[in-house]
Parts: structure tokens; C-alpha cells; sequence
């Protein structure tokens, strides 16, 4: 399973380290950008970032 970021490439979208927005900022990726699907956590989803990370993304900075 894929996610794509919401908006365009010249946007960053927050990728947290926990399932909630509080959560350390760990990276800020593209928008309009593809990910790998880890896990999905109530209205978060954990993806795979460049290099191996992993973060979660809100539900809403994703494309529906």
C-alpha cells in the first residue's frame, strides 16, 4: 500500500515520530510525494522514509 503528501512539491508536509501532532517533528518531506505504508494508527498513517526512517503523517496531509 501507497500514500501520496497533499499539495504540491515546493510544500512540506510534517512527518512526526508518534501517532499524534505534539509528537518531535522528525522530518518534512514533498508534497505530492509517494510512501510506503507501514502501519496505519487512528488518524495517522507510519510510513517509509528515504534512508530507511520511518515517521507518521496526518490523514489530512494526505491525498485522498
Amino acid at each position: 500500500e501507497k500514500v501520496t503528501t497533499a499539495g504540491k512539491k515546493q510544500d512540506r508536509v510534517d512527518v512526526y515520530s508518534d501517532a499524534n501532532k505534539g509528537s518531535d517533528v522528525v522530518a518534512k518531506v514533498p508534497g505530492d510525494t509517494e510512501f510506503d505504508v507501514i502501519a496505519r494508527e487512528g488518524s495517522f498513517v507510519k510510513i517509509k522514509l528515504l534512508g530507511g526512517k520511518e515517521g507518521f503523517v496526518s490523514n489530512e496531509d494526505l491525498d485522498d
